[in-house]
């Protein structure tokens, strides 16, 4: 248990102590309607104390920078000869594009044949993508962004073939996936991700927080997190949510000038946070605040993944975006080639799931 988790205990410990006694002092006459309203005011009050305590330990923990290595350390020798399949559902997206590179790296450096295809983010870029994948017959298929069963007729086609399959954001957890051919699901976990996003939020402040949440339907992994950040939200008495979005990730760049023109003609100054699934929205929100005299800082725009390049510049320059939960994606790469060998060496996967870090200002490289 870290300090910050001790301090969290402990006060959490005594506040709970202060609580009871404070009560028993007010009585526990249940015919004194009197004490009920006093007795729920302090028990609302510590609650939120409590929760601001908890909110203010996770961050710090996720913050840490060279947090020692949590992850596998041993495995079977490099299994020979394989090509492998990347399939991108979106090289536009960023976390996307990066586990692309790691795959890459790692496929290099064991030896193996590396193929690349882009699904472009449609039905029919996804359909050609996968008859261009059957094509190589490869030994291994990497899924990555896409849901895998929304994808499971493909993907049975492919283990019809012995093709060996694992997957990066995929699901909602790690691991196999229930119901699909995919081994294994590299993802950090996703509720703590936008656990960690929200408290952040939370705790920037102890003024009024009126945050949007830009998320996309499509994705059960986004609507997750975009709920789990909701709910963190509105846990907190500071805090209201003041619009949620549902803006897909293929039309940010047509569509997020008038989305953000919008809610800044209805929410104005009320508009101090925004919480979103994936950094990309930021790409696209960054020229419209500047062009509206809307200072960087002013709204403190947050992403729960997957921390782009694009963002990290943002967050180094204090420049529209204040931090981004990101994940270990080049690690990721390695780690899907990684669990493909120990696939083909008869090795069970590692079960390893990266830590959830967030970056912001002070820790960005």
């Amino acid at each position: 248990m870290s300090k910050y988790q001790i301090i969290a205990l402990v006060t959490m410990t005594v506040c709970i102590a202060v609580f009871y006694i404070l009560k028993s002092e007010l009585g526990s006459d249940s015919s004194d309607n009197n004490i009920y309203p006093q007795t729920q005011l302090l028990s609302d009050a510590l609650i939120t104390q409590i929760s601001t305590v908890t909110a203010l330990s996770r961050v710090k923990e996720a913050s840490k920078i060279n947090a020692p290595w949590s992850g596998p350390t041993t495995g079977p020798p490099a299994s020979l000869n394989k090509l492998i399949v990347y399939f991108a559902d979106d090289l536009r997206n960023g976390g996307i594009l990066a586990v692309a590179k790691g795959v890459q790296e790692a496929a290099i450096a064991i030896g193996w044949q590396f193929k690349l295809v882009d699904a472009n983010d449609t039905p029919e870029g996804r359909k050609r993508g996968f008859v261009k994948t059957r094509s190589y017959n490869p030994d291994g298929f990497i899924l990555g962004g896409s849901d895998a069963l929304a994808n499971l007729e493909e993907l049975i086609k492919l283990q019809e073939d012995k093709i060996a399959i694992v997957g990066w954001h995929v699901a909602p957890e790690t691991g196999p996936v229930t119901g699909t051919p995919v081994l294994a699901n590299i993802t950090t976990k996703n509720s703590e991700i936008a656990q960690i996003a929200a408290y952040f939020a939370a705790t920037q402040t102890n003024k009024k927080v009126g945050a949007v949440i830009f998320t996309d339907s499509r994705y059960q992994i986004a609507l997750d997190k975009a709920n789990t950040m909701k709910e963190v939200l509105e846990s907190f008495p500071h805090c209201k949510v003041l619009a949620y979005e549902d803006v897909s990730l293929t039309t940010v760049d047509k569509n997020m000038e008038n989305i953000v023109q919008r809610l800044l003609q209805t929410h104005g100054e009320s508009w101090t946070h925004t919480l979103a699934i994936n950094d990309l929205y930021f790409d696209y929100t960054s020229p419209v605040m500047v062009s509206n005299n809307i200072s960087p800082g002013k709204i403190s725009n947050i992403s729960a993944g997957d921390g782009s390049e694009s963002a990290f510049q943002r967050i180094k320059a204090d420049s529209y975006q204040t931090a981004t939960v990101a994940e270990p994606l080049n690690l990721q790469g390695w780690q899907l080639i990684d669990e493909l060998n120990r696939y083909f060496s008869g090795v069970p996967t590692s079960g390893y799931t990266p830590p959830v870090h967030l970056v912001v200002n002070h820790n960005a490289i």
